[in-house]
């Protein structure tokens, strides 16, 4: 069952106009920098990545994109009342947990998807940038270092857009999962969790207490210059901690819907 409701989610269309548009704005934002020569021939594709993602529109698109994306099969069962249909077929609970986990990997192969593509359609434009393979300027800490003087430099590429996939997957599609609940409005379901990132990340940074709620607590951008093997497990643990609440809040309210209709 699981199975099945992630083909749906990977197989529409409005997902993967999502996926071509995320890959879009990742390229727009390295536009400027590919025009420095010495940009393409000292930077690769793992620290365009970091450019893109953390220092231009991309961190604001990426909450918008990915709720959408893999809310839009849930909207389409939804108006034609069939998730109370696989309700009673089978339970509540059961329908929930298989709906959320299909939208967490969904959503994390969506995003991988544009990062590849991004890739795939940059290096056609800039073949030489795949030469440059053997070094980060971004991610300076010993163990990145360590890793990509190893020959490891695109297992620590895959490493890295794995952690931010988490991010994405807990923070933009789970929380669009729970507003999709509520909310048949695809713009309602791109824009709260779009809008709730950006309060909670102005929240961690004016309060330390509160740092726990500001996504940049759970994106490995926050390791560039530190951080070891358990900081990247006890990373990939806080997304699935996060991905677990939000499926017990959508429980919560597929419960309250069904009580009241």
């Amino acid at each position: 069952m699981i199975r099945r409701e992630a083909r749906r989610i990977v197989t529409s269309p409005l997902a993967w106009f999502c996926v071509v548009i995320y890959a879009a704005v990742l390229l727009m934002g390295i536009a400027e920098t590919l025009k420095i020569k010495e940009a393409i021939s000292d930077m690769g594709w793992l620290d365009l990545l970091c450019v893109s993602e953390e220092y231009g529109i991309t961190t604001l698109v990426k909450n918008l994109v990915f709720p959408m994306s893999v809310a839009s099969v849930y909207f389409d069962e939804k108006k034609g009342k069939c998730d109370w249909v696989k309700m009673m077929r089978t339970s509540r609970l059961r329908y929930c947990v298989t709906k959320a986990i299909a939208v967490f990997v969904g959503s994390i192969f969506l995003y991988m998807m544009s990062v590849f593509l991004f890739i795939a359609v940059g290096s056609m434009m800039h073949p030489e940038i795949l030469k440059t393979a053997n070094n980060s300027y971004f991610l300076v800490g010993e163990m990145w270092q360590k890793w990509i003087q190893d020959g490891m430099y695109w297992g620590v590429f895959f490493l890295y857009v794995v952690l931010n996939s988490l991010q994405v997957a807990a923070w933009s599609s789970m929380l669009g999962l729970c507003v999709a609940a509520f909310s048949e409005n695809r713009y309602v379901v791109a824009a709260v969790p779009f809008f709730i990132n950006r309060i909670f990340l102005y929240l961690g940074d004016m309060i330390d207490w509160l740092s726990i709620v500001s996504p940049y607590s759970y994106q490995p951008i926050q390791f560039w210059y530190t951080g070891t093997q358990v900081d990247l497990f006890w990373l990939a643990f806080k997304n699935l901690a996060v991905m677990f609440l939000f499926t017990c809040i959508f429980i919560e309210e597929m419960k309250w819907r069904s009580l009241h209709g």
